[in-house]
């Protein structure tokens, strides 16, 4: 038990998925104490919404560097560098 411990605390992205984590739990249940039913709710929407749209983001640089990545290696292929290199 005390090596699982330690090994979470020296992997470094666990451990910050886990501060944020409670951090957003913690100012979720903040806001839930002391915000009004309307104000709450336009602050978990702009929370979703922020993090659909970084879904998004994500999602359409991952499609949009494997699409360039496949560009050139076919125009290495073809031996027409110049389309990609100035």
């Amino acid at each position: 038990m005390n090596q699982k411990i330690q090994q979470f605390f020296t992997d470094k992205d666990k451990l910050w998925l886990a501060i944020w984590l409670c951090g957003i739990a913690l100012l979720t249940v903040w806001n839930a104490l002391f915000l009004n039913a309307p104000a709450f709710e336009r602050v978990r929407t702009g929370f979703v919404n922020t993090m659909l749209i970084a879904l998004l983001v994500i999602g359409i640089t991952l499609v949009a560097g494997w699409l360039i990545g496949v560009a050139v290696y076919f125009l290495e292929r073809m031996r027409n560098s110049a389309a990609y290199l100035t």
